[in-house]
C-alpha cells in the first residue's frame, strides 16, 4: 500500500479512469493480486468509486469479466467488498449485481434439485418398499422440478406393490413342513393382501394342506393305535405261553416220567423228578 504522501505524487501522474482501466486488464489476465491493489491506489484517491469495489469483488471471487459473476459457484452476498459495493453502486449495477446473485441461486438450486432427483431414480432402482419409499420422499421435495409430482407417486404406487408381493413371498416361505400353524400364518399374512396376484388361490392350497395334515395327523394315530394294541397281545401271548410252559406242558412232561420210572420200579428215581416238578407224591 501506499502512504499519503505517494498516492499524491502518483495522481499528478495517473487518475483513476486509468488505474481502473489498468485493475481491469490485470482481471482479464488473472493477477488477482496486482489487480485487488491498483482497486486499492483508486480507493486511496476516491474511497467511493464504485467500479473499484466491483473489481475488488471481481478479483476476490477470481472473475475475468463483469458478466462472469454470475458464474460464481456460490452467492458473494456474504463479502465485504459487495456489502461496500452496494453502498456507492448506483441502481443499475444494483440491478445488475441482483441479477447475478439470482442466477447463481437459481443455478444452486437446479443442482441440488437435480442432485436429488437423480438419488431418487437410483432409489427407484432397487425395487424394495423402502427404497421406493425414499424415493417418494426426494422426489416430493422437488415437486416443482420436472416431473418429480409424477414419479412421487409412481413411487407410493410400487411402494405399496413391492410390499403386497414381500407379504406374499414370505407367506409362500412359511408354506413348507407339515407344521398347521405355518400354514394357519401364511393364511394370515395373505388374507391381509386378498385379490393381490395368486394370494386368494394360494390360501386354498393352505387350507387344503391344513386339511391333508390333518388327515395324515389321524391315520398315523390309528397305526400307532394298532400297533400298541398288537404289540399288547404279543406280549400277552408270549407270557400266557411261559405260562403254559412252565406251568403246564414241563410239569406234565416231568410228571408223566416220574410215572414211568414209578411203574418201572424204580422208585428213588421217580422220586426225584416229582421233587423237581414240584409235586407232592401220588
Amino acid at each position: 500500500m501506499f502512504d499519503k504522501k505517494e498516492t499524491a505524487e502518483y495522481s499528478g501522474n495517473c487518475n483513476t479512469a486509468t488505474l481502473l482501466r489498468r485493475a481491469i486488464i490485470f482481471l482479464e489476465d488473472g493477477d488477482w493480486d496486482s489487480a485487488n491493489e491498483y482497486c486499492e491506489r483508486v480507493l486511496d484517491m476516491d474511497p467511493e468509486n464504485a467500479q473499484a469495489y466491483l473489481c475488488k469483488l471481481m478479483s476476490e471471487f477470481q472473475v475475468h469479466r463483469q458478466e462472469d459473476l454470475q458464474s460464481c459457484a456460490d452467492p458473494f452476498d456474504t463479502s465485504k467488498n459487495y456489502q461496500k459495493l452496494l453502498r456507492f453502486a448506483d441502481d443499475d449495477m444494483k440491478s445488475m449485481l441482483a441479477r447475478c446473485i439470482e442466477q447463481i441461486n437459481i443455478r444452486n438450486e437446479n443442482a441440488r434439485k437435480d442432485e436429488v432427483y437423480k438419488k431418487a431414480q437410483s432409489a427407484m432402482l432397487s425395487g424394495t418398499e423402502y427404497d421406493y419409499n425414499n424415493a417418494a420422499r426426494l422426489f416430493a421435495s422437488i415437486d416443482d422440478y420436472m416431473d418429480s409430482p409424477t414419479l412421487a407417486e409412481k413411487c407410493l404406487r410400487k411402494a405399496d406393490d413391492a410390499k403386497k408381493d414381500a407379504i406374499l413371498a414370505k407367506a409362500k416361505n412359511k408354506m413348507t413342513g407339515d407344521f398347521i400353524s405355518d400354514y394357519e400364518l401364511a393364511i394370515h399374512l395373505l388374507k391381509s393382501i386378498s385379490g393381490w396376484k395368486d394370494a386368494d388361490e394360494t390360501i386354498d392350497i393352505c387350507k387344503n394342506k391344513i386339511e391333508q395334515i390333518n388327515a395324515e395327523a389321524i391315520i398315523k394315530a390309528r397305526k400307532k393305535r394298532r400297533k400298541k394294541i398288537i404289540r399288547a397281545l404279543i406280549i400277552f401271548l408270549i407270557i400266557t405261553s411261559i405260562i403254559l410252559l412252565t406251568q403246564v406242558i414241563i410239569p406234565s412232561i416231568r410228571y408223566d416220567k416220574a410215572m414211568k420210572l414209578y411203574n418201572a420200579g424204580m422208585y428213588s428215581e421217580a422220586a426225584k423228578v416229582f421233587e423237581n416238578a414240584n409235586y407232592v407224591g401220588k
